[in-house]
């Protein structure tokens, strides 16, 4: 995060309420595997507007429960940070993009 937020801040922040189940169910400490991605998403939360918006960690985590129980799954460590790994690759590469208007 810049000194201002931005389109891509705004588009990751909404997968920070699954943190904690990926982790949680995969086995794996976010700030370990992702140190920069969690320092930002800690920095972000800090703003009012954005912690009330999101939805809380811990309902999450048992929504996700719910589903598994369900569905019979069991998500492992490596399908948890690939998914994590996934949306880091599509900010980054959005970060870079320069998108324009064709004719």
């Amino acid at each position: 995060m810049g000194e201002r937020s931005g389109f891509l801040d705004i588009a990751l922040i909404t997968f920070y309420s699954w943190f904690h189940a990926c982790a949680t169910l995969g086995n794996f400490c976010i700030e370990a595997e992702f140190p920069k991605l969690n320092s930002w998403a800690k920095t972000f939360m800090q703003e009012e507007s954005v912690f009330k918006s999101l939805a809380d960690q811990k309902k999450v985590y048992e929504f996700i429960l719910e589903i598994r129980k369900k569905m019979g799954g069991k998500p492992s460590k490596i399908r948890m940070i690939k998914y994590l790994q996934l949306i880091i690759t599509r900010n980054h590469m959005c970060s870079r993009t320069k998108f324009r208007i064709r004719n």
